[in-house]
């Protein structure tokens, strides 16, 4: 969930649509509008995947969402956004490593920028990356490792003071860290 910049919240999640399809889809909840498939992935499961999206709104008022789908055509994460209040998305962008699990996606706009984190595991290792865009999600940087960890860990979680953005981690290992995520 995220406000938009009208004050509306906008919720982002996967949605059940025909013949167990778990696409994703955006909701304003100003009580007029109705629910905008954002993914056409085509995933068709009958269970409830365990990978969440994510949704930030610029100040500009554009809508960045990240996604994990296992679809036979489109597998890994995505990135779409909207600069239309959530009408139309761009095409999804692929991000991360989809043989490594690539998993767990989060996204912050602030600022003029945009930053997604997302965990990958090795076989040994987890790690969380970040990629950075200072264009409002035209184009990105390279990944780059923030950090990791060869014990339990929880998702990565990105948080912003308005001006600076932090990745949030708890491992079993290394405990909770808050890490600045600079922009290069």
């Amino acid at each position: 969930m995220a406000m938009d910049i009208d004050g509306t919240p906008v919720i982002f999640w996967r949605h059940i649509y025909d013949n167990n399809v778990r696409d994703h889809a955006t909701l304003r909840l100003d009580g007029k509008s109705g629910a905008m498939r954002v993914s056409e992935d085509d995933w068709q499961i009958d269970a409830c995947p365990h990978h969440g999206g994510a949704i930030s709104i610029g100040g500009e008022g554009a809508y960045h969402v990240a996604w994990f789908t296992n679809a036979p055509q489109r597998k890994g994460l995505f990135y779409a956004r909207s600069t239309d209040r959530g009408k139309t998305f761009s095409t999804p962008r692929p991000f991360g490593d989809h043989h490594a699990q690539a998993g767990h996606p989060h996204v912050l706009a602030q600022a003029g920028n945009v930053f997604i984190v997302w965990k990958e595991f090795d076989g040994q290792r987890a790690a969380v990356y970040v990629m950075i865009s200072q264009n409002q999600g035209s184009s990105w940087s390279k990944p780059v490792r923030m950090a990791d960890s060869a014990g339990a860990s929880d998702h990565p979680l990105l948080i912003g003071d308005g001006e600076r953005a932090f990745l949030s981690w708890n491992t079993a290992r290394e405990g909770w860290r808050l890490i600045d995520v600079t922009i290069p």
